[in-house]
């Protein structure tokens, strides 16, 4: 099990980097910890300030609109992992290639994540004509969303795996 490390100690080893006298593999050897994560705290820090090195619950939820926004930043930016987990201020890169994975294998409906035998809906719904027409659009539009991803991804894999993508001498 890893280490988990203060806000303090976090900042302490940002200083280190930005005193501009260590590189950052050598504030991670001082500090005791991976290259990867001085270069997060480092950004974070840059980025978000100093309270965006506070420990965060490992239990935090995110919406499945936030996760699907952080996955088209990626995308369209081509930013690594830790560039996109540092411009969403989020404490971990791993967290951003576990859902990657999660919607690669089934999409959006991935973060979909629903209690055995529960539901959040109130039972009894007395929706509106005017507001049921809102949703049924909202969720042709989310529909419409989710078959455009599904389409792109097939696309960026076809083109990945291409033979025309190969450079000739």
């Amino acid at each position: 099990m890893r280490k988990q490390f203060s806000a303090e100690e976090k900042y302490q080893a940002v200083l280190l980097y930005l005193s501009g006298r260590y590189s950052y593999r050598e504030v991670a050897a001082q500090t005791n910890v991976d290259k990867k994560s001085v270069i997060l705290w480092v950004g974070l820090y840059q980025t978000h300030g100093k309270e965006a090195l506070n420990p965060k619950s490992s239990f935090t939820f995110y919406e499945t609109a936030f996760k699907l926004d952080v996955l088209k930043y990626r995308t369209e930016t081509n930013a690594s992992y830790i560039q996109t987990a540092v411009h969403f201020n989020l404490t971990s890169p791993y967290t951003v290639q576990r859902w990657e994975e999660k919607f690669e294998k089934a999409g959006s409906d991935a973060f979909v994540s629903w209690k055995e035998g529960s539901s959040t809906m109130p039972k009894n719904i007395n929706f509106t004509d005017g507001k049921m027409k809102v949703l049924e659009a909202e969720l042709e539009r989310l529909r419409m969303e989710n078959a455009y991803l599904k389409k792109l991804n097939a696309l960026v894999q076809k083109k990945d795996k291409s033979p025309n993508n190969t450079k000739h001498k």
